[in-house]
């Protein structure tokens, strides 16, 4: 377990270093009234932010856990990229009645709409690594999806339409995708995967409400942000609630349109969250709509907690989420655990 984590660290530490703003040493050095004009300047500049990359990188051996506990198991490995657009495109944009886009401030108080486009990979496996299918336990499964989603974005309100479009089995690409971490990492090989979930095409569409708002004293500025929502398909259906604080000193803030509420500052945060979900079918647990049946019996309501900081600058932001969900399903052995890396760059 020791040698794994060194080689992930080895992986993980010139990647964090790349996301450092490069004026970070500049600023440690600078006079004091310069980052005061430094984030005058930030401001004025974020205003006119258009694009949003975003990147995340999930896996369990990410997670803080106790080094008797495994890894390899449930939701082992997750990797998404999304590209959000300020304005989204101008003919969707005349369905809704000439609504404006959101690459402008102003444009909060009245509506305005923004689009995202994503790729995103996740790789789940049972506790067992065995050749053969452990009855009660869920599948070897691979996912490789796209998906697209429309947000109306007001100034204390995020609405959103998406929708998830992939395929599991092989051309989901689960299982060379975690036989090249386990080589890398020094880790034994996963043996089930022929045993995996069948390729076929799944889907889901997702309707969310985000309200947020934000408070500061004391010098301190703390964001709330409450969502619920549901989603329907092949893919999974359920439905979730959740909220979401975020602590930082109150600093110079800049807003970009993914923010709908409130100006967020830079420098350093706090972050934690809780979500409540509620599911009638999980392809990852359930198995494919129409099987005869599956070897897992899946849990109608699961819990999911985080904790995490980040660092928030010019150009984008850094964080790390350490992230537990409770069972999935009825035999799984204990509520599960991964890290989560979130980049993101605004252009």
């Amino acid at each position: 377990m020791d040698s794994r984590r060194a080689s992930a660290c080895r992986v993980l530490v010139p990647l964090l270093l790349l996301c450092v703003p490069v004026d970070a040493g500049a600023q440690a050095s600078a006079p004091r009234d310069a980052p005061a004009a430094r984030a005058d300047a930030f401001r004025d500049t974020l205003t006119q932010v258009d694009r949003i990359v975003r990147v995340s990188l999930d896996n369990d051996l990410f997670a803080w856990r106790d080094s008797l506990i495994p890894t390899d198991h449930e939701y082992t490995h997750g990797l998404s990229a999304d590209w959000h657009l300020a304005d989204a495109p101008a003919r969707v944009r005349r369905w809704f009645g000439g609504a404006p886009g959101c690459g402008e401030e102003v444009e909060r108080a009245r509506g305005c709409l923004m689009a995202m486009l994503g790729v995103r990979q996740a790789i789940y496996t049972p506790p067992s690594n065995e050749t053969f299918a452990v009855f009660g336990q869920r599948p070897h499964a691979g996912y490789l999806g796209v998906a697209a989603a429309l947000s109306e974005v007001r100034r204390h309100r995020t609405r959103t339409l998406r929708v998830d479009v992939g395929t599991t089995g092989k051309p989901a690409l689960g299982e060379p995708v975690q036989q090249f971490i386990h080589e890398i990492t020094g880790s034994r090989p996963e043996l089930g995967w022929r045993n995996q979930l069948r390729a076929r095409l799944v889907m889901a569409m997702r309707v969310e409400d985000t309200w947020e708002g934000a408070l500061r004293g004391a010098g301190m500025h703390l964001r709330a942000r409450g969502t619920y929502g549901g989603q329907l398909g092949s893919l999974r259906t359920s439905a979730y609630a959740g909220t979401e604080l975020q602590l930082a000193a109150d600093r110079r803030a800049f807003w970009t349109p993914w923010e709908a509420a409130a100006a967020l500052p830079l420098g350093p945060y706090l972050v934690g969250g809780v979500r409540q979900e509620f599911s009638a079918h999980d392809v990852f647990v359930d198995g494919h709509l129409g099987d005869l049946g599956s070897p897992a019996t899946r849990e109608p309501s699961v819990w999911q907690t985080s904790v995490g900081v980040g660092w928030r600058f010019a150009g984008g932001s850094s964080e790390y989420r350490h992230v537990r969900r409770g069972k999935d399903y009825f035999w799984q052995q204990r509520p599960h655990t991964w890290g989560a890396f979130v980049f993101t760059w605004y252009r």
